[in-house]
């Protein structure tokens, strides 16, 4: 049997305490052109996928979201990437009931494919609980794809990870590799309680460990160097090619199963 070629996945760390999503708010423009350079300091170096955090940008309302979109299209089409790109975009809104099975989180990631499609993914939880309730994950799932187009690389939202059944679906995807695009890191401890008491980076270890499924974390942290953000450690290093601006963080996951 022929090898299959390495995966290169590149993740951002990107600083963010309590008021990540006011500063991304703020800053789109900031926040814009950070992106921008990161694709073009990338350009050529070989990777598949360069992956932001979830809420890396933050937008008021559906036009403004749609605003961003065009406004991506057409910097993206200038730097003609030869990866894909996944970046996380939170649309403002207190008028949402998570319980309805219509009306959903107003937590996107967009996907940008090599050819420049984008594609655009809402978060369909954030909780063990919901994630449990598969007539609530279909009816917002929708046509939404599990691996990301063009890819052998499933991807995930945040919150999403709590899912026992949105997990389950990764493993017999046979997906190389799990992508989750997060908002900020929670707690490490090791209580089991649900949302927000038991870390995401423990449950992606165990994943790893039990399913032995290479899992790739991009999220807000004040500490980018404080964990590789890959489970297992030792597909990651660390990655800085000329240009990349400050305030981001790259890693670069290499994926040879």
């Amino acid at each position: 049997m022929a090898r299959r070629r390495p995966l290169r996945i590149t993740y951002a760390a990107i600083d963010g305490g309590r008021s990540y999503r006011q500063q991304a708010l703020d800053d789109q423009d900031g926040r814009y052109r950070l992106l921008l350079a990161t694709v073009e300091a990338l350009v050529g170096e070989g990777v598949d996928l360069l992956v932001f955090p979830a809420g890396y940008f933050q937008v008021r309302n559906e036009r403004a979201l749609a605003n961003l979109v065009r406004r991506l299209r057409l910097g993206l089409r200038g730097s003609a990437p030869d990866f894909g790109l996944v970046v996380g975009v939170d649309r403002m809104s207190t008028a949402y009931k998570t319980e309805h099975p219509k009306r959903e989180h107003p937590y996107f990631a967009l996907y940008r494919t090599t050819a420049g499609a984008i594609v655009s993914m809402q978060q369909v939880s954030v909780t063990r609980q919901q994630g449990a309730v598969l007539d609530l994950l279909d009816a917002r799932w929708g046509a939404r794809e599990l691996l990301l187009a063009e890819t052998e690389i499933a991807f995930l939202i945040c919150g999403e990870s709590w899912s026992d059944e949105l997990l389950d679906r990764v493993v017999v995807s046979g997906c190389r590799a799990l992508v989750v695009a997060a908002h900020r890191t929670v707690n490490l401890h090791t209580q089991a309680g649900g949302y927000g008491r038991l870390s995401w980076h423990r449950r992606f270890q165990a994943l790893c460990s039990e399913r032995e499924l290479p899992v790739v974390l991009s999220e807000h942290t004040r500490s980018p160097h404080r964990h590789p953000y890959s489970w297992p450690a030792d597909i990651s290093d660390s990655l800085a090619p000329d240009g990349v601006p400050d305030g981001v963080t790259l890693r670069l996951a290499t994926i040879t199963t």
